[in-house]
C-alpha cells in the first residue's frame, strides 16, 4: 500500500538490518532527538531528489556527474531486467514512494525504494547509493523487505532487486514468487520479536549508525571491555574479529557522545573543562575540475592517488614532486585551485583551560 511520506513512528525498511539483529535499538533510538543531517547525507539526498525530478541543474558539477552515472546504471539495470523478463512492454515506474506491509490487517512497516518499474507480474526494486563504501544487492535486508511490500502493492509474483552505485557493477538479484514468500514470513517474524523484545539489545556492526549507541547499556560494556584490552600484549588473531566489532560499537558510543556534548553546548549549556572551538577548514568545492588541475602539474596517476581531492592529500603530492615544504606547496596549490578551494566553520569539542 502506498502511504503519505510519513513512516508514522514504524520500523523502516532502511534499518531492518539493524532492528532485526537488535530488537531493542528501535525503542531505544525513538528517546534520541533528530539532529541536522551530515554533509554526506544531504549531498546524498541533492542527487536523490534530482534523480526523481531529472533536473540536475540545482547540483555542483561532482554532483551532478554521480547524478549521471546513477543514471546511466539504472538504465543498464532496467535494460538487464527487460531482457529477463522478455517484454517489450514499457513499464510502470514509481519514484520515490513510500510503502507499508500490513500484518493481520495492520500496518506494521514502511519503506521507500528510490525506484520500482513494473511489467506484468514482474517488478524491479532499485536503491540508490551515492558512498563509497560497496554495497551489495545480493540478500540486502533492506532490497527484500522492499521486494515484499512492492509486490503486495503492485500484485507481482516476483521481484528483481538491485543496488545502484557508481563505479559498482549493476548485479541483479531475482526473488521468486516462493521466496518472496518466505521473506514475507522472515519480515512477519522479525517484526514480532521487535514488538515482544523491546528490551533485548545485541551489539555488532550494526550500531555503527545507531543514533542511540551513545545511551545503550550494552554498546557503553561493550566500549569498557574494549578499554581493558591489554595492549601490553600480543592480541590473539582468535580475538580480533570480536575486538574489529568492538571497535565500530566504541567509535558509534564516542561519536554520539561527542555529538551531544556539540549539541548541548550549541544550545548554550556548558561542560565544565572542555569548550567549543570553532576552526576555518579549507575544502575543495569541485574535486572533478580539481582533479584535471592537479594532473596537470604532478600527472594524472599522482593525481588519482589522492582519491578525494583532499587539500592535505593535493598539498603532499606536490611536496612529493617539487621536493619543497608544506608551505610552499600550500602557497602552489592556493595559486592552482584558488576559485575551487572555500572554507567553511568546524566547531571541534577540546578541553578548555
Amino acid at each position: 500500500m502506498i502511504l503519505e511520506d510519513d513512516r508514522k513512528g514504524l520500523p523502516s525498511a532502511s534499518k531492518r538490518e539493524r532492528w532485526s539483529r537488535c530488537p531493542g535499538s528501535f525503542e531505544l533510538e525513538k528517546l534520541i532527538p533528530d539532529t541536522e543531517a551530515g554533509e554526506a547525507a544531504e549531498k546524498g539526498n541533492r542527487i536523490h531528489d534530482a534523480l526523481q525530478n531529472g533536473d540536475f541543474s540545482t547540483l555542483n558539477v561532482e554532483e551532478a556527474d554521480l547524478a549521471q552515472k546513477l543514471s546511466v546504471l539504472e538504465k543498464i539495470a532496467v535494460d538487464q531486467w527487460t531482457d529477463v523478463v522478455g517484454s517489450k512492454e514499457k513499464p510502470t515506474i514509481i519514484r520515490e514512494q513510500r510503502l507499508g506491509l500490513k500484518v493481520d490487517n495492520e500496518l506494521r512497516l514502511t519503506g521507500k525504494p528510490d525506484a520500482i518499474y513494473s511489467i506484468g507480474k514482474s517488478i524491479l526494486v532499485l536503491d540508490y547509493k551515492t558512498g563509497i563504501v560497496p554495497v551489495e544487492s545480493a540478500g540486502n535486508a533492506q532490497l527484500r523487505a522492499l521486494a515484499v511490500m512492492g509486490c503486495e502493492d503492485l500484485k507481482a509474483e516476483e521481484a528483481y532487486v538491485a543496488i545502484i552505485q557508481a563505479g559498482q557493477g549493476v548485479v541483479l538479484e531475482k526473488l521468486s514468487e516462493s521466496a518472496i514468500g518466505m521473506e514475507r514470513e522472515r519480515l512477519r517474524n522479525e517484526l514480532e520479536r521487535l514488538s515482544s523484545q523491546k528490551e533485548t539489545r545485541a551489539v555488532g556492526p550494526h550500531c555503527q549508525y545507531c543514533k542511540a549507541s551513545g545511551v545503550c547499556p550494552e554498546a557503553q560494556n561493550a566500549t569498557t571491555a574494549l578499554a581493558n584490552v591489554s595492549t601490553g600484549t600480543l592480541i590473539s588473531p582468535a580475538d580480533l574479529p570480536r575486538l574489529l566489532d568492538s571497535c565500530i560499537v566504541a567509535e558509534s558510543v564516542i561519536d554520539a557522545v561527542r555529538q551531544r556534548a556539540r549539541d548541548y553546548m550549541a544550545e548554550g549549556g556548558s561542560i565544565q573543562g572542555w569548550k567549543i572551538q570553532t576552526q576555518n577548514r579549507r575544502y575543495i568545492t569541485d574535486a572533478t575540475e580539481a582533479l584535471n588541475r592537479l594532473a596537470e602539474v604532478v600527472g594524472m596517476k599522482k593525481a588519482i592517488e589522492a582519491a578525494d581531492i583532499s587539500i592535505t592529500n593535493a598539498e603532499k603530492l606536490i611536496m612529493d614532486k617539487d621536493a619543497c615544504s608544506k608551505r610552499d606547496a600550500s602557497q602552489q596549490l592556493g595559486a592552482l585551485l584558488a576559485d575551487l578551494i572555500d572554507t567553511r566553520p568546524i566547531n571541534k569539542l577540546t578541553r578548555s583551560k
